[in-house]
């Protein structure tokens, strides 16, 4: 009797180990993905930001844009790039950012991509101004 159960008891507690182990797993997989997810999202309305800050930048300077590339003001600027195309030619850039366009220049609206530059991954975020032949786009690594 003694063996039966134990081996009762070892079984439950197998049972046990096992249901609480398939909890945790799956409750930190699902953490995972809503993290990411709101990260992604955190991410894509900072792109937003930027590019829209650009626009209002640029609707304020003359008609001459300042052509060449911006300097790197922070340690991180290497992983945040722009750029700002009138129409197809691209009039600046920052400091990282590379002369062809990060993202399809076609479009009205806003449009987001994830593209590989050099081996690295970019997620990017393109606009166009409103009145003018602007389109800016922004990108983190």
């Amino acid at each position: 009797m003694k063996r039966a159960l134990r081996s009762l008891q070892a079984r439950t507690t197998s049972l046990v180990v096992a249901v609480t182990s398939a909890v945790w797993i799956s409750a930190s997989a699902a953490m995972w993905l809503d993290t990411r997810d709101e990260l992604d999202e955190l991410l894509d309305a900072h792109l937003m930001q930027a590019a829209s800050f650009l626009l209002v930048r640029q609707a304020g300077e003359d008609e001459e844009f300042e052509h060449g590339r911006a300097p790197a003001l922070h340690p991180y600027a290497p992983r945040v790039a722009f750029q700002v195309f009138e129409g197809s030619q691209l009039r600046s850039r920052s400091a990282d950012a590379p002369s062809a366009p990060l993202i399809a220049l076609d479009g009205q609206g806003g449009s987001f991509a994830t593209v590989s530059v050099g081996g690295t991954r970019w997620r990017a975020f393109s606009t166009q101004a409103a009145d003018r032949d602007v389109r800016i786009v922004v990108a983190e690594q």
